[in-house]
């Protein structure tokens, strides 16, 4: 596959799916704008932890959709009035929805979690379906670069090295390890590589984990590339960044940790802390046994059924049980169709309320 086909994908699970589905899209285009200039997305901060989110040139009062990715790429989103626009993203994932001000700039300033440290991100203006620049969520520390050149010699017949195998060949460790970038200030999941009789991409930067073949010396135009490897007297340049952020800390009285997220249950009708937003209930079949002994984050809830972020499309079907409405810790967790909640949407002044850290 070539550099080009690598990043032409489209890929989406069924969870992500269901997620898109409940972006608040009011207009009816199909297709995306691609990196719209109106739109601007600036990211400053050391992830994790708090981070200054700054957007500007949305619809003014509009819904901004956050999307994820694994670095650059061209997934298309799957439904809604969006559906089959391109983004610029990889490994395609929908966050939350946030309001643009009056003036359709953005100002924030959330805790992002560990598990999102070094994932590029996108905004979405979801009432014209204009996309902002790509930008990264700080990754970890710069341990290096190195020429692509620096490789072996393709007369060697070398093994193949993505730009992140490149990283764990000249610093020792993993691919796992690192992420890769062409610039020595950010990161942006890219790298150069150098190909067999194609040094074309030695220019034009690839996603930071290409390579083609298992040995260099192929003998065909474009049948090998990697990122480490001299040959064409490729200077390029490819930084490579630590990969591992710092655990994320989660309140052991109240949290669950899970995926480099902190989970909790709060009396808040259906409102989440500064930092956090709604989660998905489809979580609590992984989490839900790990509440047990927590308690609520701060107010003591007055119905049971737990309000979540894709309610509005599964209604609430977990919920606690007997020790519910009343002071922790509670001796199990919530359980599927717990405290008489299924298919229900109930929103009390202090209702049960699933919320995730950013």
């Amino acid at each position: 596959m070539s550099p080009v086909a690598r990043r032409d994908i489209s890929r989406m699970n069924h969870k992500e799916n269901h997620h898109m589905r409940n972006f608040v899209i009011a207009a009816a285009t199909l297709t995306l704008a691609g990196t719209a200039s109106a739109q601007t997305l600036n990211i400053n901060g050391a992830c994790p932890g708090p981070m200054d989110v700054i957007g500007s040139g949305f619809t003014p009062r509009g819904s901004v959709a956050i999307l994820t990715g694994g670095g650059p790429g061209s997934d298309v989103m799957p439904g809604g009035p969006c559906a089959g626009g391109t983004t610029n993203l990889r490994g395609l994932s929908f966050i939350t929805t946030i309001p643009a001000d009056a003036a359709g700039n953005i100002a924030a300033s959330p805790s992002i979690a560990g598990g999102l440290c070094g994932t590029s991100v996108q905004f979405l203006d979801a009432s014209t379906c204009n996309l902002s620049n790509r930008t990264v969520f700080g990754a970890g520390s710069l341990t290096g670069s190195y020429q692509v050149n620096e490789g072996p010699s393709w007369t060697t017949d070398p093994p193949t090295y993505s730009c992140v195998e490149g990283c764990a060949e000249v610093f020792g460790g993993s691919a796992a390890d690192y992420v890769c970038s062409t610039s020595g200030s950010r990161v942006d999941h890219s790298s150069y590589v150098d190909g067999w009789g194609d040094p074309a991409y030695c220019s034009d930067p690839v996603d930071h984990d290409f390579k083609q073949g298992v040995t260099y010396d192929c003998g065909a135009a474009g049948c090998s590339y990697s990122a480490y490897v001299s040959d064409h007297s490729c200077a390029s340049v490819n930084y490579c960044y630590s990969a591992g952020a710092p655990a994320v800390d989660c309140d052991p009285a109240t949290e669950v940790e899970y995926e480099g997220a902190c989970y909790y249950l709060d009396g808040s009708g259906g409102v989440c802390d500064r930092g956090y937003t709604l989660a998905p209930q489809s979580v609590l079949a992984i989490i839900a046994d790990d509440f047990t002994g927590k308690d609520y984050k701060n107010a003591i809830s007055d119905n049971c059924c737990i309000a979540h972020r894709d309610q509005d499309i599964e209604g609430q079907d977990w919920g606690l049980g007997g020790s519910c409405n009343a002071p922790g810790p509670w001796p199990s967790g919530p359980t599927l169709g717990g405290a008489g909640c299924t298919d229900l949407m109930l929103m009390n002044p202090a209702q049960l309320t699933l919320c995730m850290s950013m």
